[in-house]
């Protein structure tokens, strides 16, 4: 069968490859272009934008870290200096601010205290508050008057002990120290109950618990109550010089501190107790009782007060009685 090569050629034209130069108009393509070309450059510039923002806030947030290193370095080596007891005044030169100077213009609180009392002191001064005559000898130890038992150091048990035992060991034949803070005024006049704390220098925080609370002085259906803290001083080296003047200035405020010269150890508990039993001897001859007790419980001097009306025994002793108690091993870790 023959076919006319009219009608291939009207089928050629009728299946042409869709896409093809043929199918488009002339000049469609030469129009597209441009708008082609725009569309990318916006394209390219959104993406270009975008990565310089990223990298400006990537660039912000290392110099954010930087500085919070810088800052916290910084305060590292600004409470290491405090913690070693440096001056607060060491970086004012001398024709700035002197030390003495920048120390006694500082505020306390609402309290004053005389001129040079936070400067440092060569020697170690016994706070005593004024006395007037009729108060009996004050307290008679100035000095410590004994050393320590060398010859226990040629001894090989006792080169294997922890030096908080050797400690004790060695000056376990002192009786009596001197006192750094005193203050007989606390006995002044006719006292009905008389409440002793012991304590030690770092925790002021519970003194001023006992203060606001049950060791509130006050009176109670006409009975006056008095309050009083016994401490040593600091176990650690590095503790001494800062609590120390911390514990002069809360003296200052309150005036009812004392204070001797030995370790604030709990080997020298025997040591807190036989001073205050001297100290009350010479300096509170007029308290009718005395509570004793320790910066760590709660007691109500109401309840006290209301046990001991009406007791007519000269010597009362009330207390738990630790009887057939048995001494538990160290343990160690």
């Amino acid at each position: 069968m023959k076919v006319s090569q009219s009608a291939v050629a009207k089928t050629s034209k009728r299946y042409k490859e869709p896409g093809s130069h043929e199918d488009c108009p002339p000049g469609k393509e030469d129009q597209e272009s441009p708008l082609l070309l725009r569309i990318s450059f916006i394209r390219d510039t959104n993406l270009r934008n975008r990565r310089l923002n990223s990298s400006s806030e990537l660039e912000t947030r290392r110099r954010r870290v930087y500085k919070s290193v810088c800052i916290s370095f910084c305060l590292v080596i600004m409470l290491t200096i405090f913690q070693r007891g440096t001056s607060p005044g060491f970086l004012f030169t001398e024709s700035s601010m002197d030390s003495e100077e920048l120390l006694s213009t500082m505020k306390r609180d609402t309290h004053l205290v005389p001129d040079g009392f936070w400067a440092a002191k060569t020697e170690k001064q016994v706070t005593t508050a004024s006395v007037t005559d009729a108060y009996p000898p004050e307290w008679d130890v100035n000095s410590i008057n004994c050393t320590a038992n060398w010859n226990l150091t040629t001894l090989d048990w006792f080169n294997m002990l922890e030096p908080h035992f050797q400690q004790f060991l060695l000056y376990r034949h002192c009786r009596y120290f001197p006192m750094i803070i005193n203050n007989p005024q606390k006995c002044f006049g006719n006292i009905d109950l008389l409440i002793v704390v012991k304590s030690i220098i770092t925790q002021h925080d519970r003194r001023d618990v006992i203060r606001k609370t049950w060791g509130k002085e006050k009176k109670i259906n006409g009975k006056k109550i008095k309050t009083i803290f016994l401490l040593g001083t600091a176990m650690k080296e590095e503790e001494r010089a800062n609590y120390q003047k911390l514990l002069d200035f809360e003296n200052q405020i309150y005036r009812d501190i004392l204070q001797w010269d030995f370790l604030d150890s709990f080997f020298n508990l025997t040591l807190k107790e036989v001073h205050f039993l001297k100290w009350m001897t010479i300096y509170c001859q007029n308290v009718t009782y005395i509570f004793k007790g320790d910066d760590d419980v709660f007691v109500s001097p109401n309840n006290v007060l209301d046990y001991l009306d009406g007791k007519t025994s000269p010597d009362l002793f009330v207390g738990d009685v630790l009887y057939k108690a048995k001494t538990h091993p160290e343990k160690r870790k």
